[in-house]
């Protein structure tokens, strides 16, 4: 059975899936891609038994990728984009080719989805979704794990396709609803694989630089949003793409309510991103040799963040 639990205002009391359904959500695949011509493969193999319809849509391939899919998946609906600098609106670009009411499993080019759970599970689990939200937008995220880290990040990768529902962010985009209503968002034990964060892959496509300029337009349409500073990384700051000081000053606004005060639950903002702003945090004090307020940290971060 899928392992979910509530996040934010969202409650499961009495919420279990039936133990024999025979009421299925339809899905369908959505994948952008451009020159992956030795993982495609790899990538529609991990989702070809979940989706009812998988369409990808290339942005601009000059190597074989394109050749490839249709040599081995005739039936994958190719669409073609001419590529723009904003991965918001190329999500919602690909959104245009899903009707509305139609789950939909964004899966990246370099991504492999684990296949521990079968297609009928997974619809299931979808329709009671959206049985229990009826008339809300609505996401589900997946444990995102990556070659040799223990730890693992949360995308929304499952989403209802609706009229209201659309990314924002130059990048590391997220969906957001326009009706009054909260996005319901459901954590989920959904696992995949994400190879594109090898060295290899971010020279490839140059992945620092450009991500590190586009998050900083994301940070200056929203400044106060942790979301954007919990995505900097410790890389970005050794290259010297974001200003080290500040970096560390907006990290300690973001997480303490009395930036002078100690690291205590009556003092800590909290907040969906405040684990990965707390990872990051340590990882500063541990390079400036501040040891034992990193300690203070790290221990605060483990009694609040265990591992599952």
């Amino acid at each position: 059975m899928i392992k979910f639990k509530e996040r934010g205002n969202v409650s499961f009391s009495n919420f279990r899936l039936k133990e024999h359904q025979c009421d299925y959500e339809p899905i369908i695949g959505l994948i952008m891609v451009k020159n992956q011509e030795r993982r495609i493969l790899q990538t529609l193999e991990s989702i070809v038994n979940i989706c009812d319809q998988i369409i990808m849509v290339d942005t601009g391939s000059s190597d074989n990728t394109v050749a490839i899919v249709e040599s081995n998946y005739n039936s994958v609906l190719i669409k073609h984009v001419d590529w723009k600098e904003d991965y918001a609106a190329m999500r919602n670009k690909c959104l245009t080719f899903v009707p509305n009411d139609t789950w939909v499993l964004f899966v990246d080019s370099d991504e492999i989805f684990s296949k521990e759970y079968n297609s009928e599970e997974i619809k299931s689990f979808l329709y009671e979704v959206d049985k229990r939200f009826p008339n809300q937008d609505k996401i589900c995220t997946v444990k995102q794990m990556q070659p040799d880290r223990p730890t693992y990040v949360r995308p929304e990768r499952f989403v209802k396709k609706t009229e209201t529902l659309y990314y924002f962010g130059y990048v590391h985009e997220e969906p957001r609803t326009k009706r009054t209503e909260k996005l319901v968002k459901i954590d989920t034990d959904l696992e995949l694989m994400n190879n594109g964060l090898t060295k290899g892959e971010y020279a490839k496509f140059n992945k620092q630089q450009r991500y590190a300029m586009l998050l900083k337009k994301n940070i200056a349409l929203e400044p106060d949003n942790p979301r954007w500073t919990s995505l900097i990384s410790p890389i970005d700051i050794q290259l010297g793409l974001f200003e080290h000081d500040k970096y560390v000053e907006k990290l300690k606004k973001e997480i303490l309510k009395d930036i002078h005060g100690d690291i205590t639950e009556n003092n800590v903002k909290q907040g969906e991103y405040l684990n990965y702003l707390l990872e990051r945090y340590c990882i500063e004090l541990v390079h400036s040799e501040n040891m034992e307020l990193a300690s203070k940290y790290i221990k605060f971060s483990k009694r609040n963040f265990p591992m599952t």
